[in-house]
């Protein structure tokens, strides 16, 4: 197992206008310093994108400034008018650094739509800048419902994405519900993406409907996938799930091994999700939402020593 240890609360101060934080998300700039990356919502609950940087200090991080607004909702009737949600950096050629980002829209007959745009990350400047208005992933003949929050690597040449991807809506006497797990697609330009129909994490239990947000390393020869996901039998909020793979394809679900789950008391009792892993020198870092989907805000955890 994993031990991750908890190291408390890193951000929740509400941004003027803005209130929660979530889905954090960083880029090593130089050292110790990094950028990071979360999503806040405006009083009409559509998604903005904020940038900071954060020093890393042995166990502990800390904000180092004021975050500011790097991705806001497109025009009307854009892929992203609802919302531009974080999603995580990804290293181009020619040192060029891009954003995958999650658009959003409202809907009719279903609640919502999602789908993955791209963007270019100014290092210098710290800003993201919209690449294309359209997305780079959406529907299509293999992907029939929504797609949303990328981790991307790079392999020499290919790029690789896992993403969350809908698999179903249901219609129960009119309540929507729906589907969505951990899917996986091939790009050789990180631009035009072929997705897989299969998934990667199936759902193990009868009343499971959603797993979201990967955060994807490999060492050595093996993959390593962090997840949100919910719900048991007995355990109706997002929890951090686990999944290792010897080709990032099909994978083998040790959610009892992901070594995090909800504290006592406080701002991360009723909840845990939306992971993001990183490692700096020897220490690895998990940052992750608690209560609320990020209405308290996100914290982190560590783990010393080697992830096998």
């Amino acid at each position: 197992m994993i031990a991750w240890q908890k190291q408390g609360f890193l951000f929740c101060s509400p941004l003027e206008g803005f209130s929660q934080a979530r889905l954090p998300n960083v880029w090593r700039l130089h050292d110790d310093i990094y950028a990071l990356v979360f999503t806040s919502v405006d009083a009409s609950m559509r998604s903005h994108t904020f940038i900071t940087t954060m020093r890393v200090d042995g166990h502990r991080l800390e904000i180092l400034q004021k975050p500011k607004l790097v991705l806001a909702p497109g025009p009307l009737g854009y892929f992203d008018d609802r919302g531009a949600m974080a999603s995580a950096f990804a290293q181009g050629d020619n040192g060029v650094i891009y954003y995958y980002y999650t658009g959003w829209q409202l809907l009719h007959d279903v609640t919502f739509e999602f789908a993955i745009g791209r963007a270019i990350f100014d290092p210098e400047k710290l800003t993201i800048t919209k690449e294309f208005p359209g997305p780079v992933l959406a529907k299509d003949t293999r992907n029939l419902f929504l797609n949303a929050a990328a981790y991307v690597l790079r392999e020499g040449k290919a790029w690789r994405m896992w993403y969350t991807g809908g698999v179903n809506w249901e219609n129960n006497n009119g309540v929507l519900k729906h589907y969505y797990t951990i899917k996986h697609a091939n790009s050789s330009d990180g631009i035009h993406w072929e997705a897989s129909p299969e998934v990667c994490i199936p759902f193990q239990y009868d009343t499971e409907y959603a797993i979201a947000r990967p955060s994807v390393t490999k060492i050595g020869d093996t993959y390593h996938m962090w997840y949100t996901y919910r719900e048991t039998p007995t355990i109706h909020t997002y929890r951090i799930g686990y999944a290792t793979s010897a080709d990032g394809l099909t994978w083998t679900r040790k959610d009892d091994e992901a070594g995090i789950d909800v504290s006592p008391e406080g701002w991360d009792s009723e909840m845990v999700g939306y992971p993001h892993v990183f490692e700096h020198n020897g220490v690895w870092f998990l940052m992750y939402n608690g209560n609320g989907y990020g209405k308290t805000g996100f914290g982190y955890a560590t783990h010393d020593g080697p992830i096998r």
